[in-house]
């Protein structure tokens, strides 16, 4: 069986304990173009990088982590939130 992830607009992958978020990953990759909102709130991600695959995201919130460094954001993303 086939899954077609590219017609998921939004996800959240809130309080799941990640220390790491990689859009280059194909798990994530395959989300493609059409994610619009993403959310990982509540982990312990310390770096964000490499988001140009998932350009259209709009809205991304990294609010709760331990974000330290922060590289290759979508010019896209209209709305950011990284509240501590």
């Amino acid at each position: 069986m086939t899954t077609n992830y590219a017609k998921i607009i939004e996800i959240t992958i809130s309080k799941e304990g990640l220390t790491r978020f990689d859009p280059l990953n194909p798990c994530i990759k395959a989300l493609g173009p059409n994610l619009r909102r993403l959310d990982v709130t509540f982990n312990h991600i310390t770096k964000i990088e490499n988001l140009e695959p998932l350009g259209n995201i709009r809205e991304l919130n990294l609010s709760y982590n331990k974000i330290e460094e922060i590289e290759g954001l979508s010019q896209n993303v209209k709305s950011y939130h990284f509240d501590s």
